[in-house]
């Protein structure tokens, strides 16, 4: 076998630029609120515009409701307005979320229309609904609250940002 074998040395050094910038990059690791904030007010006013929208967070139409039909003016999910009023926001240093509040009537709500539910009568022979006395009635989901490939795409820039300004220099 031929060959030559040469060894150098190599140094890195990091500058105390780098390291004061590697510094920030990692405080601003520790604490995520500012960007995630945005992410979760983001998420927020798209479940909205869901709403306004009738339709699910990748763009498929609701189902259409009987008062629907009855009423083409009015708005599905949005008649009373306890569950569009309960959506929130809630972030901190390293959680987003957003959606209906977790307790109370509107939480139920949410989850009936979020993921569908069949309702039985239990203690009466029957329920009282628009088509007359049934045993029970099946409401389809009509998905409010999701994360599609646009709010992916916005919380990945923000998180971006976020890093890009404080290894930058910038406040995080």
């Amino acid at each position: 076998m031929c060959g030559a074998m040469i060894m150098t040395d190599i140094d890195i050094s990091i500058s105390d630029d780098l390291s004061a910038a590697i510094d920030r990059s990692v405080a601003a690791g520790l604490d995520m609120s500012a960007p995630l904030g945005l992410i979760a007010n983001f998420g927020r006013t798209a479940t909205l515009d869901n709403f306004s929208g009738e339709h699910d967070p990748q763009g498929a139409p609701w189902i259409i409701t009987f008062r629907k039909r009855a009423n083409p003016f009015k708005k599905i999910l949005v008649e009373s307005g306890d569950l569009i009023g309960s959506i929130i926001a809630l972030f901190d240093k390293d959680t987003a979320q957003w959606g209906s509040e977790a307790s109370g009537l509107a939480a139920i709500i949410a989850n009936v229309h979020q993921f569908g539910a069949k309702i039985t009568a239990k203690t009466a022979k029957a329920l009282n609904t628009p088509f007359g006395p049934r045993r029970s009635v099946t409401i389809p989901a009509r998905p409010f609250v999701g994360f599609n490939p646009n709010q992916q795409d916005h919380a990945l820039n923000v998180i971006r940002n976020h890093f890009e300004t404080a290894f930058q220099g910038g406040a995080a």
